[in-house]
């Protein structure tokens, strides 16, 4: 069963200056049997990106087309409100799904207390670990009723350009007991820091140029939440 238009789960792919990347993605996402709608959401001035993912575009695969949506958190709160679905996949141009993956949460799907639903990256320690998930499966009621750690209705919060925004989205669901790790849910994160073959290129430079700025406004979010709820 999905939402009212019917769609279970939407995978949402912000993209940026990797038209190589396009159809290695679809392949991953077709041969890994994950179902649903996968979405790429595309800058207008993105053109060589643009022209890929159009080119492609079919039934099970759909382009939005944003001008003032730059960042992750924003091209995915766009997407968010314009597919309707009731999960969403928040990945990106860098992954690989791993076959069983959306199967390996059926039964955390199933638990109405859970909203976001950490898979495993195959990589980062802390996701290792089940403390974290750099690509989160989020309930879209979960998104409605709580949104960020301040605001219902909106699932990232825009304030950060790229690195804490998964920091706010998993510690945020802790705090309301929404939280659920998935071992077995891979959604490998074809990332130069764990995959030693894959160059850094300007897409991940751009990210990173932002990490001081973006670890600033984690901790001001975090400390005024502490602060108001001790208060």
């Amino acid at each position: 069963m999905g939402d009212r238009n019917g769609l279970q789960l939407a995978t949402l792919i912000p993209v940026l200056g990797r038209p190589h990347r396009v159809q290695p993605l679809i392949n991953s996402f077709l041969e890994s049997r994950t179902p649903g709608l996968l979405v790429f959401i595309v800058q207008l001035d993105d053109i060589d990106e643009l022209i890929e993912v159009r080119k492609r575009e079919s039934g099970d695969i759909r382009v939005i087309e944003v001008i003032e949506a730059r960042t992750w958190p924003e091209k995915i709160n766009t997407a968010i409100q314009q597919v309707h679905a009731d999960w969403y996949m928040c990945a990106a141009d860098d992954v690989l799904f791993h076959k069983g993956w959306w199967k390996a949460t059926e039964q955390l799907r199933k638990d109405p207390t859970v909203g976001v639903i950490g898979t495993n990256d195959m990589g980062n320690p802390r996701v290792l670990a089940g403390e974290h998930t750099t690509h989160p499966l989020i309930r879209r009621q979960y998104v409605l009723d709580h949104g960020t750690l301040d605001q219902p209705g909106i699932a990232i919060h825009e304030g950060y350009k790229h690195w804490y925004c998964d920091d706010e989205l998993v510690i945020t669901a802790k705090m309301r007991g929404a939280w659920a790790f998935c071992r077995d849910a891979k959604v490998q994160h074809l990332h130069p820091y764990w995959e030693p073959e894959i160059p850094v290129d300007d897409t991940y430079r751009l990210g990173e140029s932002s990490a001081d700025e973006d670890r600033a406004v984690f901790i001001n979010r975090m400390s005024a939440h502490i602060v108001e709820n001790v208060t």
